[in-house]
């Protein structure tokens, strides 16, 4: 895993110093990039650094050797209504809830993070305005997006922590998402799959 991570933060690293560095000469010498230029390199640099963000808070989720937290009632279907919530305002997707009230003990915070991760993995997957459908039916929750969908050797490999499809490699994202969600299912006793469907999407 640290040499997984290694090779991960090499990327936005390289960026970051490359972006800074240029930004650096730039105003040290008489060749001041073009406002247009320069408000570009910030905008880089800034979502380089919340790419880099991320990617360490997901490594210190997996990495943690704290002990479970005491296990409390979780009522699934309130953990994944507050998830996706959140992840409603990172874009303009239309989400379709059909929530059966579910509760058992364990760790409400996780649960919540891992509900979190699928719906953001959904979301960023799917075309603009396009419908994100998660049903939650006894202890099976279930969601599914229109976007490309995850081909036969892809969903062995997409709980695996830094494994990215050929369709995410342009896009942001460290690959630890669904490892996160794998992990915080299995801690509570469950289990994750995930399949295309016949009219694509996963």
């Amino acid at each position: 895993m640290v040499a997984d991570a290694s090779h991960e933060l090499r990327t936005p690293l390289t960026s970051l110093r490359t972006n800074i560095e240029l930004l650096v000469r730039s105003e040290l010498s008489d060749r001041a990039l073009p406002p247009t230029d320069r408000r570009a390199l910030l905008e880089g640099v800034t979502a380089q650094l919340a790419e880099l963000g991320d990617l360490v808070s997901e490594l210190s989720v997996l990495s943690n050797p704290d002990p479970a937290p005491t296990a409390v009632p979780v009522r699934l279907d309130d953990g994944a209504h507050r998830a996706v919530e959140r992840a409603s305002r990172r874009g303009d997707n239309v989400v379709d809830l059909q929530l059966d009230p579910w509760e058992f003990d364990g760790d409400p915070a996780g649960m919540e993070h891992a509900v979190l991760n699928v719906l953001d993995n959904a979301i960023e997957f799917s075309p603009p305005s396009s419908v994100v459908r998660i049903r939650l039916d006894r202890a099976v929750l279930t969601v599914s997006d229109s976007g490309p969908g995850i081909s036969a050797e892809g969903q062995d490999l997409v709980f695996d922590r830094f494994w990215r499809s050929p369709h995410a490699r342009a896009m942001s994202g460290s690959g630890l998402g669904l490892a996160i969600v794998a992990d915080v299912v299995s801690a509570h006793g469950g289990s994750v799959s995930a399949t295309t469907a016949p009219t694509g999407g996963g």
